[in-house]
């Protein structure tokens, strides 16, 4: 299905002008028709329709900055993640199977962020991809095991850390949307 700016603005809940703000930015690219000068309408894929919808989940539900969130739009559109092939709108694993854990530190004169993959366990847990050279984590959620070792880079200075799992919020996305993978 293909859609125009008015169809996302309605289906998102957000402005016309939001939505080409959104676009203008890069958080979105048109899969269909990108803008080519005046006049010309930008259309839409359904792909594009879960990238918007992401981008109202982060920023309203989860209160992510604009810049986290066009960072991390940037990354997901990429073909390949740390030369690794990736899908991430295509593949339905992404959110059950396995995920890409984005985090965010910020202290006092310093903040960063990364990125690693995780996969879920049969019981829910998250640990990190040992397929991908990674470590398994041992504690609930794994997420214990990543704060220490974040810590310990800062000089043991807890500072704020933001978790993101977009896989989970894709499929947030997409049940808003009516949609099944």
């Amino acid at each position: 299905m293909e859609y125009n700016n008015p169809d996302i603005a309605k289906i998102v809940g957000q402005t016309e002008r939001t939505i080409k703000n959104w676009t203008d930015l890069g958080y979105v690219v048109p899969d269909i028709r990108p803008s080519k000068g005046r006049g010309v309408e930008r259309i839409f894929s359904e792909i594009n329709l879960i990238q918007f919808q992401m981008i109202v989940i982060l920023s309203k539900d989860c209160k992510t900055d604009f810049n986290r969130i066009g960072s991390l739009m940037r990354l997901l559109r990429e073909k390949e993640i740390f030369n690794l092939p990736v899908d991430f709108y295509n593949d339905s694993a992404w959110g059950r199977k396995r995920d890409i854990l984005t985090y965010w530190i910020r202290r006092p004169g310093h903040s960063r962020g990364g990125h690693c993959f995780v996969r879920y366990t049969s019981a829910g847990d998250i640990v990190r991809d040992e397929n991908l050279a990674y470590s398994q984590s041992k504690d609930p959620k794994g997420i214990l095991q990543i704060w220490m070792r974040l810590v310990d880079h800062l000089d043991g200075v807890a500072p704020t850390i933001e978790f993101l799992l977009p896989g989970k919020v894709k499929e947030k996305a997409r049940k808003r949307l009516g949609q099944r993978e």
